[in-house]
């Protein structure tokens, strides 16, 4: 970028190297060619190689980070707040069951409550089962989702020991007994 801006750069812009360079030479054989060997003089300065050094660290970071975050698996914690004044014991039920509903929450608990304790995702559903159910012709092409509801149509699972949802399948415990 330097090089392209030669003309136009700040003096201060000639202290800083090259992020892909510590030593500061390619800067130093740039800045020779164009003949400002004053400039030259400053790229070599402790001010450079931080620079440089700094700016590889933190390409370094980044890529570290990014690769633990690949490799791990999100878990979240919703927090609710109990009122809006934000004072210790005072609970406001309206708040607090609106905060509920849009999470979810509700409607999770509903589920368990009618007898569904067991919540499978469609695609681990398929990867769990895909085994046991291969010698049936077309099952491969299948969609996760048609997929757990033809598994529980052979294992003849009745009707009302499950319901699907749309990422993943509710299970009763008895029907979750007869996958196994």
């Amino acid at each position: 970028f330097l090089d392209a801006m030669c003309d136009s750069a700040p003096e201060w812009a000639a202290t800083t190297a090259p992020l892909s360079d510590d030593t500061g030479d390619s800067r130093q054989a740039n800045q020779a060619a164009r003949g400002s060997s004053a400039r030259a003089d400053r790229s070599t300065s402790v001010v450079g190689r931080v620079a440089s050094t700094t700016g590889r660290r933190f390409m370094q970071d980044m890529a570290a980070l990014m690769a633990q975050l690949q490799t791990s698996t999100a878990h979240y914690v919703h927090c609710v707040k109990p009122n809006g004044y934000e004072q210790p014991e005072l609970l406001s039920y309206e708040m607090v069951a609106e905060q509920l509903t849009s999470l979810g929450t509700l409607e999770a608990v509903q589920l368990m409550g009618l007898g569904y304790p067991m919540r499978i995702a469609y695609d681990d559903m398929r990867t769990r089962y895909m085994h046991r159910l291969r010698n049936i012709r077309g099952v491969h092409i299948l969609s996760p989702k048609l997929f757990a509801e033809m598994l529980l149509e052979v294992c003849e699972v009745p009707k009302c020991d499950y319901k699907l949802g749309v990422t993943r399948i509710f299970l009763k415990q008895r029907a979750a007994q007869m996958l196994e």
